[in-house]
């Protein structure tokens, strides 16, 4: 029996291999129906996708400081 050898793994989230902009705008507007606020479209959410948790928090509160965008950075990535 041959077992093979890895020495590293790779995710791909910014869409290179997969589309993941749909299911990080499900866990988006989850958040945002947490904190009674209305949904982003999916349109506008696709600009930001490949910049980050910090970019897609950042277009969801606009008015959030860099604090309160890493306290609900693991919130959200939690959905």
């Amino acid at each position: 029996m041959t077992v093979a050898q890895y020495e590293g793994l790779m995710f791909d989230l910014d869409g290179t291999l997969i589309d993941s902009a749909p299911d990080m705008w499900v866990a988006i507007n989850r958040l945002l129906a947490e904190e009674g606020r209305e949904p982003l479209a999916l349109e506008d959410f696709r600009k930001v996708v490949s910049r980050g948790g910090a970019a897609m928090l950042g277009l969801a509160f606009p008015e959030a400081d860099a604090e309160a965008t890493q306290r609900r950075l693991p919130v959200f990535l939690g959905h």
